[in-house]
């Protein structure tokens, strides 16, 4: 048969794969477009159906390519060779790159899994009722895009050569599964271009194939939904594309070759639906950049990737826009403090959600000596950090800025530790470049932290700050104005560590001399393993050290005269919103947390007001009769003494982050809350999300169509706030 003949005839027998198409677009729209507008809807299955026609005119072409039956046999070995010798070349590579960070044994598995992956696929048999010359070239051409794929996408996320400490286990399983899973998939999507449409086979063989290989697509798009929530793009691209085409695979050899007249009439009306949505979505983009139907999209793992992927955001730094008057709001840094030059002592507890801590009056089994002390000091219910990861929760807290307002330096892990490239030769900066993983550090400048304010207003400073990874490292910055700084760094303790942290910090209390400032930070709910049932059980692991801290300060006599701040530098999420962990979301589970003030001689009460955790460094600030200048907080004193406080003043949060290698930006969203609402607006997608807090406390259903006065208004703060900050503070 010529190549003109078989287009033809693939062309007239495409039945099959329009109704395969439909259901896997039913399937998608129905598992990830719920909530979804019927616009929204129909852009989702649009984009879906076009890639699947493209995928269709994939088909054809290698269809048409010449086959060859004397070097079925060659061809075959060279399509193993492509799917496993390439990409173990690849890690070996990577390996070498990043080996102080990975296992020595890294290229032995390297090795094993090629092995693994040659011997399986070199001894599947042919399939039967298949031409053998053709299904060696689909196997080229399946192997091929497999390892295409798989080479992009472990590329751009910098899979095993940009490593964290202690995430080369996650990294090699990433890549081993990955790459063992394209290996089982060459054999399906060779059947896949292998055959015409008229001639797939029907029988209990092939349903079983068919079967499974739907269940297969199902789970990628699945893991689409559940892994790396907002994070990675690469990673989601691959697995939502390779899910989609698997699937799509499956439902078509599920199909056979039916030619009976119900199915002729399905396939026709597939045909129509899919074309017809297809080339809906290439012809409606305008009408797709509406902010309301990006922000539902961008909901749903797939319309996410499609934002990313295809869907150019508005501009994300706007420029020149007029002040808004609710920026203008008093801080009350001038108020006089009850109290004159206390000691003052700051607890921050890493990843600690907002309901950590419940109502005043009510039973608090997890954590009853923290409650206990909130009830007895100004509990804040709605404090915010002043971002979801810790270089941000405490860069904000320790700078008293908004992350806006902060000058922020791009540093990389390498070898396993935080480095400066701006304290690097240009020699050491090209050496590393492209190889390693990127975060952002406050550059603190001289008098910029809560530490070098007080201590210029003759405070003595200690602190004894504890996390697993690098960035309280004497040096990175945070240390800054300490006289004692506990370098906990290299300890390698595992939890539960909370009462060794307060044991360190009552050994710096004892060589302080009044006035003194302490910042304490705990780190036990961190390690959770986004596990509910083990965070619940860090936390009572930490309330233990804080009793054991209050009992301590008690006994030393200096409780009662010291004014106490205890928060969060952010929370943690465990499933809310697909998200699991910390640093991808400004919803309530990771940007609100418990922040508690004790002021002396003030009696305890709950505050309903949203409040900033910076409000805590001005505050102090305010206490110790140091510089207040640039401070974005407000002074709690007046609201403790007098009750006053800033009438609808609006509250930020915010979140950067810079996972692509190149050091991109890749994440980029901002938050304000004003009253009940709360708007949610993610720079780099242009989508936005208007919440109200009081009716949905769960941010389940944006209300910005509904209210739209107040997203007009809210949508005009922080668009001020965000052009007046970036204008004198660019990201990097």
């Amino acid at each position: 048969m010529t190549s003109s003949n078989r287009v033809t005839k693939a062309l007239l027998t495409a039945g099959p794969a329009f109704i395969a198409i439909a259901l896997t677009v039913a399937y998608v729209v129905a598992r990830d477009g719920r909530r979804l507008s019927p616009q929204a809807l129909l852009t989702l299955a649009g984009a879906v159906s076009l890639g699947l026609l493209v995928m269709m005119a994939l088909d054809a072409a290698i269809r048409c390519a010449p086959v060859a039956a004397q070097h079925a046999a060659g061809l075959k070995a060279a399509a193993v060779g492509i799917i496993t010798l390439i990409p173990m070349a690849f890690g070996a590579v990577r390996w070498w790159q990043a080996r102080s960070v990975l296992p020595g044994w890294t290229p032995v598995a390297l090795l094993a899994l090629g092995v693994v992956g040659a011997y399986g696929l070199s001894m599947m048999p042919w399939p039967t009722r298949r031409i053998r010359g053709r299904w060696a070239v689909g196997s080229i051409a399946a192997s091929t895009l497999l390892t295409l794929a798989l080479l992009l996408m472990h590329h751009a996320t910098g899979t095993l050569f940009t490593v964290r400490p202690g995430t080369g286990m996650l990294h090699i399983g990433l890549f081993g599964g990955t790459w063992l899973l394209s290996c089982a998939l060459m054999f399906v999507l060779a059947n896949r271009y292998s055959a015409l449409d008229d001639e797939l086979p029907s029988g209990p063989k092939e349903y079983a194939v068919g079967v499974a290989t739907c269940f297969i697509g199902m789970g990628l798009l699945e893991a689409d939904r559940r892994l790396f929530v907002d994070l990675y793009v690469p990673v989601h691209l691959w697995l939502g594309a390779l899910g989609i085409l698997t699937l799509e695979t499956g439902a078509r050899t599920l199909l056979g070759s039916a030619r009976h007249r119900v199915t002729q009439a399905l396939a026709a009306l597939s045909a129509i639906v899919v074309t017809g949505s297809a080339f809906w979505f290439l012809f409606a983009l305008d009408g797709v950049q509406q902010i309301g139907i990006r922000s539902q999209l961008g909901q749903t793992a797939i319309g996410g990737s499609l934002l990313q992927l295809v869907l150019a955001a508005p501009s994300a730094s706007p420029d020149g826009f007029p002040s808004h008057p609710a920026l203008d709001y008093d801080r009350y840094h001038d108020a006089e403090p009850p109290l004159r030059r206390p000691n003052i002592l700051l607890i921050s507890v890493d990843a600690l959600r907002g309901d950590a801590l419940v109502g005043r009056g009510e039973k608090n089994e997890r954590m009853p000596a923290l409650q206990r002390f909130a009830d007895e000091s100004l509990h804040f219910r709605r404090g915010y950090a002043g971002g979801p990861r810790t270089a941000m929760g405490m860069g904000t807290l320790l700078v008293g800025r908004y992350s806006a307002n902060i000058d922020w330096d791009l540093w990389f892990w390498t070898r396993g530790r935080l480095a400066n490239p701006k304290e690097m030769s240009d020699e050491e900066r090209e050496k590393y470049d492209g190889k390693a993983i990127f975060t952002t550090i406050p550059a603190f400048q001289p008098g910029d932290s809560l530490a070098m304010r007080l201590k210029s207003a003759g405070y003595n400073t200690a602190a004894t700050p504890y996390v697993s990874a690098d960035f309280f490292r004497p040096g990175v910055g945070f240390d800054k104005g300490f006289d004692l700084f506990e370098d906990l760094t290299r300890t390698g303790w595992t939890a539960p560590t909370t009462e060794r942290i307060v044991d360190i910090a009552l050994n710096q209390l004892d060589e302080l001399e009044s006035p003194w400032f302490l910042w304490i930070h705990l780190y036990d709910p961190h390690e959770n393993k986004h596990s509910k049932a083990r965070y619940d059980t860090m936390l009572a692991h930490t309330d233990k050290g804080f009793a054991k801290l209050r009992a301590a300060l008690e006994k030393r006599g200096v409780y009662e005269d010291t004014l106490i701040g205890v928060t969060s530098d952010h929370g943690e999420a465990f499933g809310e919103h697909r998200h699991r962990g910390h640093g991808t979301s400004l919803y309530e589970e990771q940007a609100r947390v418990p922040m508690i003030l004790r002021v002396p001689n003030v009696q305890g009460r709950e505050v309903t007001d949203n409040a900033a955790t910076i409000d805590l460094t001005a505050t102090f600030a305010v206490a110790a009769g140091a510089p207040t200048l640039g401070l974005d907080g407000v002074n709690l004193f007046p609201l403790a003494v007098d009750d006053r406080y800033p009438d609808e003043r609006p509250v930020f949060t915010e979140a950067h982050r810079y996972t692509d290698p190149s050091g991109k930006r890749t994440y980029d969203i901002k938050a304000v809350l004003r009253g009940d609402y709360k708007l949610i607006v993610d720079r780099l997608r242009g989508t936005a999300a208007l919440y109200d807090l009081a009716t949905d406390p769960g941010e389940l259903e944006d209300v910005h169509e509904q209210e739209p006065e107040e997203f007009e208004e809210l949508m005009a703060i922080l668009t001020s706030f965000i052009s007046h900050a970036e204008r004198n503070h660019p990201l990097p």
